[in-house]
């Protein structure tokens, strides 16, 4: 019996009102939404891939100068103050990709960056401690033109 009683107090709900409170959830979901609408290239996830091999940029002027083929559209060097501003943020983006930090902060950001940030001074005032060139003899003389002239070295046994 206390199952009907349950049964019968359940509201019944007609496909009206569950619109109307669907309409109301996805308003109130709408009121706190921000859509993120300004793109900007992220440069730790910008993928450097190789040339191919019969795309040389030796080529490419090679073509251009007998008029086999035209300039391209676009190229990064003619980037000037009437170029669109999205242009103009990709391009110092990928420029400051690079920088260390010394070159881009002023003064050091964490404990370990100040370990050596002034560090640029001392290196130049101390002697190479761990600079030894190279002792050339008689020998290894005479082993190293034999390998620039032969391109092989006089100790192999290729020959053999």
């Amino acid at each position: 019996m206390a199952k009907q009683d349950a049964k019968n107090n359940k509201r019944d709900r007609s496909p009206v009102a569950e619109m109307k409170i669907w309409q109301e959830a996805v308003r109130k979901e709408n009121q706190h939404l921000k859509v993120y609408e300004h793109f900007t290239i992220n440069p730790h996830k910008l993928y450097i891939i190789q040339e191919k091999p019969n795309n040389s940029i030796m080529l490419q002027k090679h073509l251009e100068k007998t008029g086999a083929i035209k300039k391209p559209a676009f190229d990064v060097n003619q980037i000037t103050d009437d170029s669109p501003p999205l242009e103009k943020e990709i391009i110092d983006k990928l420029n400051t990709m690079n920088r260390t930090p010394r070159q881009k902060y002023q003064f050091p950001q964490t404990s370990n960056q100040e370990l050596g940030w002034h560090s640029k001074n001392s290196h130049s005032l101390s002697p190479s401690k761990f600079t030894y060139p190279r002792k050339l003899c008689k020998e290894t003389n005479y082993a190293n033109d034999y390998f620039t002239m032969n391109k092989i070295s006089p100790y192999s046994n290729k020959f053999k």
